[in-house]
């Protein structure tokens, strides 16, 4: 039977995660100690000759690519438990039969048809932890791999020696092809050197090397009886050996240090959660961007179940308080009764080097005990593959709520496979929240690397669009922008942040307003959640001058996430917008008590003083927000107008004088300033520049209350007509 390939792509498999463990500290014999209930799981070579060989009946022929690839996308399903338990790796030729037969799923008597591997049932890790290991019904899988891939590119192409040595090296053993000639066939010992590259017809596994004798170590799928105990020297680029070397990663078997639960209480379902976030007990400042992200991703991911509330992340923030990795039952009951959940999840980390001790803990509201708690120590780079643990972990609790298996199985998919993408989009994250420009640059740093790292990582192009929209977007940046949108959903057209984008480009850039409305609407169907896509339609729905509409929707904003800074700042920009003056400054008011955004607040509470006519009392706040940003030439040029309209002409003449230096001054805030020194002329200069330059500013011109002493003129009326506002 043609089945080297399934010998070749599960033994590297094999070795892999064994290597996953020894790198966290296991020893070998801890991981093969079947007398004491520390057996480790065997691939199962029958099952990979059942899924995905060529011709139904036999074996004469497959693909290590083929394998690794259905390990990644499905799983990678092990032999019987019984058979392990009794018989160790010697059960890999007891199951081998070197006959196809059907293909079936790691539970036992489910058969899978061929060619549809993508309806078997995921799963969530290499031990369960209710089911006794050598009971039969205990479920027959590994983790699903975290990625694999060719050592060359192209991977048609012979790599270097130096090149498969560093492949070695970084993934560990690798499934390669070769010729295998007659002379291979009879080969005893020594170093194999036939020289005969004719082309490949076989795969074996490559594990080692030796200068000195000019040659790799492979391991064969032929038994000990052949070679050196199973085990050859082949010269090296001898027969072809190394040509389509691949490797495969492993997601990591987690280290669970303990699981205590007392008194296991029965599983009942739910329907809401609030997941609080991780509490960085290390104090580490460089690992907080960790705390929110580890729950952000958790609370996105479930927020994609409709019949699932969960409770928002500016919501759960209020709740971090410090807990130094102890249950605190008083905390978790305030804050299920508050809420208004059926649980609570809450955990923190403990940062050592690049490991990380992380506990985590699930509390029953109604029943007011853990669901369960545990602790576990992994490497920060493996959390993209913990988020999805999780998710797993929840989810008999939901399945008893009644969701559907193939809804809750679409959020074991990762986002990325990338580790180190996933930690450069967690910081991004993390920095793009703080709303300032100077965050907003390192966010856009951070997700640049991601999509370097990882380009089909739709998220990260997602968040990366909406950084090169942040502050005042140049040209270039705005074509960027698009660019990132449009990458994110040639991925995955699911991004709502993505159509968000395009949403604003739309109207802001191409001032194509049925194109915007159509984006808007995508992103609100993908996300009805969330608030930050309601707020943002909003503001273009007050642009519209469709004002009871604007409040509805961001109010509507406010009552998804009522802690959601950037609502809040949209709800107030439409009442300043709406000339509603004392509701957006009792709105504003708020959030500075709140010290949240205090930029973006005290810019609209200076714009809503000016509005009033109250020019003098809006410098003050006006100037504050340019303390927090000096170069912000919005805040500039709306204190230079409160200053010409108060009557401090001086401080509006000289800023004009500097911008008209300035190539690349804005249009709008330039007429802005000159409508406040009552120049009427330049003013609409100013805007016609700003049309005929697609600014984004210029969308504005219908409801800003800055341009109520021009809206009667006949050129106003015109801009208007040109923006498609009138």
């Amino acid at each position: 039977c043609g089945s080297c390939w399934a010998f070749a792509s599960t033994s590297v498999y094999q070795s892999s995660w064994r290597l996953e463990q020894m790198r966290r500290g296991d020893s070998v014999s801890r991981l093969i100690d079947f007398d004491h209930g520390g057996y480790e799981r065997v691939p199962s070579v029958q099952q990979m000759l059942n899924c995905i060989a060529k011709t139904k009946g036999d074996c004469t022929s497959g693909w290590h690519g083929s394998a690794f690839a259905f390990m990644v996308n499905n799983h990678v399903p092990h032999i019987p438990d019984r058979l392990i338990y009794n018989q160790g790796e010697k059960a890999i030729i007891e199951e081998y039969t070197g006959r196809i037969a059907p293909c079936t799923s790691p539970k036992r008597n489910q058969t899978i048809e061929r060619g549809r591997a993508n309806n078997i049932p995921l799963l969530t890790g290499p031990h369960n932890d209710t089911l006794n290991p050598k009971s039969e019904a205990a479920v027959h899988s590994f983790d699903r791999p975290l990625a694999w891939g060719y050592v060359n590119e192209p991977f048609d192409k012979m790599p270097s020696v130096e090149k498969l040595k560093t492949a070695l090296i970084e993934h560990g053993p690798l499934a390669v092809s070769m010729w295998a000639d007659h002379c291979f066939a009879v080969y005893k010992s020594g170093v194999f050197n036939a020289n005969n590259n004719r082309s490949v017809n076989h795969v074996v596994v490559l594990i080692g090397w030796d200068d000195s004798k000019q040659a790799w170590l492979v391991k064969n799928s032929w038994g000990k009886g052949w070679g050196e105990d199973g085990f050859a020297w082949i010269r090296y680029e001898s027969n072809n050996i190394g040509l389509f070397a691949a490797w495969i990663q492993p997601s990591p078997n987690y280290d669970e240090l303990t699981e205590r639960v007392k008194d296991r209480p029965a599983v009942r379902a739910f329907d809401s959660i609030a997941i609080l976030p991780f509490e960085n007990v290390s104090r580490i400042p460089n690992k907080d961007y960790l705390s929110t992200g580890i729950a952000e991703t958790l609370i996105r991911r479930l927020s994609q179940i409709d019949a699932l509330q969960v409770v928002p992340l500016s919501t759960t923030q209020r709740y971090q308080h410090p807990s130094n990795g102890q249950v605190h039952p008083d905390k978790l009951r305030s804050v299920g009764a508050e809420l208004k959940v059926d649980a609570v999840l809450d955990g923190g980390f403990f940062a050592d080097g690049d490991r990380l001790n992380l506990y985590y803990f699930l509390w029953d509201v109604k029943s007011e005990r853990l669901i369960w708690e545990r602790k576990l120590r992994l490497s920060e780079s493996d959390l993209v593959v913990f988020q999805t643990r999780q998710i797993g972990a929840l989810f008999p609790m939901l399945l008893r709520a009644g969701l559907p298996p193939e809804q809750l199985e679409q959020l074991l998919q990762p986002e990325t496979r990338n580790r180190s993408a996933y930690l450069m989009y967690l910081q991004g994250r993390d920095d793009a929240a703080q709303l300032s420009s100077e965050k907003q640059l390192t966010a856009r740093a951070s997700f640049l690397r991601a999509v370097a790292l990882d380009p089909n990582f739709a998220l990260a192009h997602s968040a990366l669009a909406t950084s090169f929209l942040s502050g005042e977007p140049s040209p270039v940046n705005v074509a960027k922008a698009r660019d990132a949108a449009l990458k994110a959903l040639a991925i995955d057209h699911t991004q709502a942040d993505a159509h968000l984008v395009l949403a604003r480009l739309a109207y802001q850039a191409d001032r194509n307003w049925e194109a915007a409305e159509r984006e808007f609407q995508r992103a609100l169907t993908l996300a009805p959640k969330n608030a930050e896509v309601h707020a943002s339609y909003a503001e273009y729905l007050q642009i519209r001058q469709q004002t009871q509409a604007a409040l509805n929707t961001a109010t509507r904003a406010r009552t998804l996430e009522p802690d959601n800074v950037r609502g809040l700042l949209a709800l107030s920009k439409v009442l300043l917008f709406a000339r509603q003056y004392e509701p957006a400054l009792a709105q504003l008011r708020s959030i500075i008590e709140a010290r949240q955004a205090p930029l973006q607040a005290h810019l609209l509470w200076g714009q809503a003083l000016t509005y009033q006519g109250k020019f003098a009392e809006a410098i003050k706040p006006l100037q504050e927000a340019q303390a927090l940003e000096p170069g912000n030439r919005e805040i500039q040029a709306r204190l230079a107008y409160a200053s010409a309209r108060s009557g401090q002409r001086d401080q509006a003449q000289k800023l004009l004088a500097q911008w008209k230096k300035d190539p690349d001054a804005p249009p709008y805030l330039m007429a802005m300033i000159q409508a406040g020194l009552n120049d009427k002329k330049q003013a609409f200069n100013g805007l016609e520049r700003a049309v005929a330059e697609h600014s984004l500013l210029i969308t504005q011109v219908a409801v800003d209350p800055v341009w109520d002493s021009l809206r009667k003129e006949k050129r106003f009326i015109a801009i208007l007509r040109r923006t498609g506002l009138q």
